[in-house]
């Protein structure tokens, strides 16, 4: 899915490419930079779709405190061991 929505965009941009208005890729541009993308749908842990974003804030509350500690020094190429 993550290629076909590439794929698409890429198409879109090439075709504004080939349009050759250069008003149109302003728009563009300026739609993209101001734009708000909002968090997908993401799984919890027992694979449950998160739709909404006080869920979505739970599980990514859960995850981050444990990834964070399985790092070490050593991954984070950290001057201070």
């Amino acid at each position: 899915m993550l290629f076909s929505y590439k794929k698409y965009h890429a198409v879109k941009e090439l075709e504004l490419i080939r349009k050759n208005n250069l008003g149109s890729f302003y728009n563009y541009v300026n739609k993209k930079l101001n734009s708000r993308s909002d968090i997908p749908d993401i799984c919890d842990e027992d694979g449950n779709l998160c739709t909404d974003n006080s869920a979505k804030c739970t599980v990514f509350n859960n995850f981050l405190p444990v990834s964070l500690a399985m790092m070490t020094a050593q991954h984070l190429h950290c001057p201070f061991e």
